[in-house]
């Protein structure tokens, strides 16, 4: 196995502004909750892979913005954050719910637009609803507010900011409600759940 590994400080913000790596902007925020790439492309991404080892410098930059660029561009691929139950999707139906989940990946943290969504996936909005509890055996609210607490968590055990702030920088409109929907999927509160991981961390230090 070939590892690269960067941190989003790897790469400038100004820089990641420019409209021709708008692509690339979106892959990275797909990413977040990790991408299965699939097809013909993962060859061509190894081969650049390989050459990343023995590269390094101006070239070593390139190609790494040149597989980024590849696999922005490909619509064989799925989103691994819902698990099995979008996995086992049906192949001809991948592009149509990874459009959605793109969608939701892109903008959990603003407010999400039921309308839109089922407009991504050319339906009703009631038909939507039907069509993506099926696929993910989850309704589209409770996929969103999922990767929200998730985004909340993580900033939680990475930050020190006052959970109000990660409460509305995560997506929530009221902190009540997020301490409710947090408490009933952790069992603790935000301010349980960082106290614990702080006590955790000090334990192995």
């Amino acid at each position: 196995a070939i590892v690269l590994q960067f941190t989003m400080n790897s790469i400038s913000t100004d820089f990641m502004e420019k409209i021709e790596l708008s692509g690339i902007k979106r892959l990275l925020a797909k990413a977040s909750y990790g991408i299965s790439f699939q097809g013909r492309l993962n060859n061509v991404v190894k081969k650049h892979l390989s050459t990343l080892k023995t590269t390094n410098g101006l070239r070593g930059i390139i190609t790494f913005l040149e597989i980024l660029d590849q696999l922005s561009s490909t619509q064989d691929f799925t989103i691994l954050a819902l698990g099995d139950s979008v996995r086992n999707v049906a192949s001809n139906d991948h592009h149509r719910i990874n459009q959605v989940m793109a969608y939701i990946v892109e903008n959990f943290r603003k407010q999400l637009s039921l309308q839109e969504a089922s407009s991504i996936a050319h339906m009703t909005p009631n038909a939507f609803c039907k069509y993506f509890k099926k696929t993910t055996r989850k309704t589209f609210i409770e996929t969103v507010i999922d990767y929200r607490l998730n985004y909340a968590t993580n900033q939680l055990v990475q930050t020190e900011k006052a959970i109000s702030e990660i409460a509305f920088e995560s997506g929530f409109s009221d902190v009540s409600h997020f301490y409710r929907q947090f408490k009933h999927r952790m069992q603790v509160s935000p301010l349980n759940y960082r106290t614990k991981f702080v006590e955790q961390i000090s334990h192995v230090t």
